[in-house]
């Protein structure tokens, strides 16, 4: 059929397989590692050992993983249907082809292949009811047309075959041995060894049908010619068996004993490489299996520490951050509280000139008053010198204008304006703490405040000078001082 291949090949094929699955086990997986070509490589040589359950799961798979490329896919479904065919699940791969040939970007290539699947799935279905051998003919003529056309030898010299074996089928050995003959030429020129050995082994059958069997017997033999028996054991044994038949038609029993033999000596060798092939491929999936196995345990042990370490540079980060807004907020608060402490100082600087502007103009008021007061004082003084020289000439009136401005009332009320004035809560804090005051008292506290001399206390005061100083006395006792504290100063630091 179409998709035999020598059994070396086979081998090759599944050696190449079996080296990629255990290459790429450390990274991907077979599927994904092979290539597309290459797997459908693999598919098409288990198809032609006659083993579609191992091509199908393939087939499967490059559909799933190249679903973009629309070509791989297309190709890919019709050996799909062509694994239908071997497990003879014909209408499966007729449903599958037809849906195929329903694309409209179905390019040349793979529509001339599925019309060649096509007439091969009719030609083998025996449902009367297709007309099988109308089909057959109608699809391989349609990929004759389209391969003609566009150089497709393979799939010329593939629909070539298959009307061959229609019309070999039907009698009609003139067509079919033209037919095979064409076949056969294209593919030997194509390269394809082992389906031109097919195209003999066909040849040789409508040969024996005709009842030409040494036609038949130069035919195998020509085919046998094409290549060594180890190069292609699968086809070397059909032939073998093509010439016991052959022989066995001659009566030759020897020769068809010899070849029926051989060809059995072969089949068991040949069922016995696959078995170990299978061991084989087995043995590989258990070694892919446990490489898998163990890749998702170190895949497992790195993505535990990836998210370790993430866990950590978070913590990091989260740490700096900390770190960094305390530093900031360190920052801004040192530079609040600079600003703050250059604002009080500004403030303290403010204030104090002010108090010393204010202590200059308390001063200044304080000197007005106390010279205010000398004056007073002195005018007394000439007051009472001139009393004192009017009274010696006993001039009543002026006496008593004399007396009238030695008034110490009206003089003491006109110095305590001034002196409220300058210091306006200096008589109500002296009267809150020390009630027990008298007036007497806090004239005398005035005077001492401004820093005033017994004398001329006295003189204000219209007393001696041992009256000032008993009164002194007195009210260093009130305020509850010390002797020989200074009165001016606890006052002054009191008011």
């Amino acid at each position: 059929m179409f998709y035999q291949k020598q059994h070396v090949l086979l081998k090759r094929y599944q050696l190449i397989c079996i080296l990629l699955l255990l290459i790429g086990a450390n990274q991907l997986s077979a599927q994904q590692f092979l290539k597309a070509d290459s797997l459908l490589g693999v598919a098409r040589d288990y198809l032609s050992r006659s083993m579609p359950d191992n091509a199908v799961p393939i087939l499967l798979s490059i559909i799933e993983n190249n679903r973009e490329n629309r070509d791989v896919v297309d190709c890919a479904n019709i050996n799909l249907a062509e694994a239908y065919r071997e497990k003879q699940e014909y209408s499966k791969g007729v449903e599958l082809i037809r849906h195929i040939l329903g694309e409209k970007d179905l390019s040349d290539k793979n529509r001339a292949f599925a019309w060649n699947r096509l007439a091969a799935l009719y030609n083998e279905w025996g449902d009367e009811k297709l007309n099988g051998h109308d089909s057959t003919v109608k699809y391989s003529l349609l990929c004759i047309d389209i391969s003609v056309a566009n150089s497709f030898t393979e799939y010329l010299a593939a629909s070539q075959n298959e009307l061959g074996y229609v019309y070999t089928r039907d009698k009609e050995f003139d067509k079919a041995l033209g037919f095979y003959r064409n076949s056969y030429l294209n593919f030997f020129k194509v390269g394809l060894i082992p389906n031109a050995m097919n195209v003999g082994y066909n040849i040789s059958g409508a040969y024996l049908s005709m009842g030409d069997p040494k036609k038949a017997l130069e035919v195998v033999d020509s085919a046998l010619m094409l290549s060594s028996e180890d190069q292609y054991k699968n086809m070397y044994m059909r032939l073998y068996l093509r010439k016991s038949d052959i022989y066995e038609y001659l009566r030759d029993f020897a020769n068809a004993y010899w070849y029926q033999k051989k060809a059995r000596e072969m089949q068991e060798g040949f069922f016995k490489d696959r078995i170990e092939l299978q061991i084989n491929e087995m043995s590989a999936k258990y070694d892919l299996q446990l490489k898998e196995q163990k890749i998702a345990e170190i895949r497992h042990a790195n993505e535990i520490q990836r998210q370790q370490k993430i866990y950590l540079s978070i913590i990091v980060v989260i740490l700096l951050l900390v770190l960094l807004v305390i530093l900031v907020n360190f920052r801004l608060k040192k530079k609040i509280r600079f600003q703050k402490e250059e604002m009080i100082r500004q403030e303290n600087l403010q204030l104090k000139n002010v108090l010393e502007f204010k202590n200059k103009e308390l001063e200044y008021k304080n000197q007005e008053l106390i010279k205010a007061t000398s004056n007073i004082i002195a005018f007394n003084d000439v007051l009472l010198n001139l009393k004192t020289a009017v009274e010696y000439q006993q001039n009543e009136t002026a006496i008593s204008i004399i007396r009238n401005n030695l008034n110490f009332d009206n003089t003491w009320e006109k110095f305590r304006l001034n002196f409220e004035q300058i210091h306006p809560d200096f008589f109500l804090k002296l009267r809150n703490r020390f009630s027990m005051l008298s007036e007497n008292d806090q004239k005398l506290c005035a005077f001492l405040y401004l820093g005033l001399k017994t004398i001329e206390i006295s003189e204000l005061m219209c007393i001696s000078d041992v009256s000032v100083s008993k009164s002194r006395n007195r009210l260093r006792k009130k305020l509850e001082l010390e002797r020989g504290a200074d009165i001016g100063e606890f006052l002054r630091s009191l008011c």
